[in-house]
């Protein structure tokens, strides 16, 4: 399902750049029950999820995560982005906004220039529209929406839907 779709025509300029949710977005999250050795020891990019990089590689990126450097540090893929943000270097973890305005701070853009795309209601959704940016819903099972928190400006199945919003 894809909601709120603006015409192509005033969409091709809409956003300079776009963050990214790491894990269950672009990277699997099925082994985070593992024990901390594994915990991401073979996370990898779906093939969707590359393609989508490349597809977007007109717009600067970046990744904003609730992770810490030992989970970069076993992020064993190179990935297209112009940075990746992680909770431990802010200090705050999403859906603090603070998580948010870093990144727009790296790119020097303002929020209504920048579009998040994440797989979570509360840590993406949630926090990226209290700084203030767009926010693309990744919702894979289908779920309903929540009624506790403010609603994504799109919502699509899976990854292959983003090029044709930005």
């Amino acid at each position: 399902m894809l909601s709120r779709v603006a015409p192509a025509a005033s969409r091709s300029n809409r956003f300079k750049a776009v963050t990214f949710d790491a894990y269950g977005t672009l990277l699997r999250n099925e082994d985070l029950m593992l024990i901390p050795r594994r915990l991401v020891a073979d996370h990898r990019l779906p093939v969707e999820a590359l393609e989508v990089l490349h597809a977007l590689a007109h717009l600067p990126s970046g990744i904003v995560s609730n992770a810490d450097r030992e989970h970069l540090a076993a992020w064993h893929v190179e990935l297209p982005v112009r940075f990746i943000l992680i909770s431990e270097t802010v200090q705050a973890y999403k859906p603090d906004p603070r998580m948010f305005t870093s990144a727009l701070e790296q790119f020097g853009l303002q929020p209504h220039e920048v579009l998040h795309v994440g797989d979570s209601e509360v840590d993406d959704v949630k926090g990226a529209k209290a700084a203030g940016l767009s926010v693309v819903w990744v919702n894979r099972d289908g779920r309903p929406r929540r009624t506790d928190g403010p609603a994504p400006d799109f919502e699509i199945p899976d990854l292959t839907g983003l090029p044709a919003l930005v």
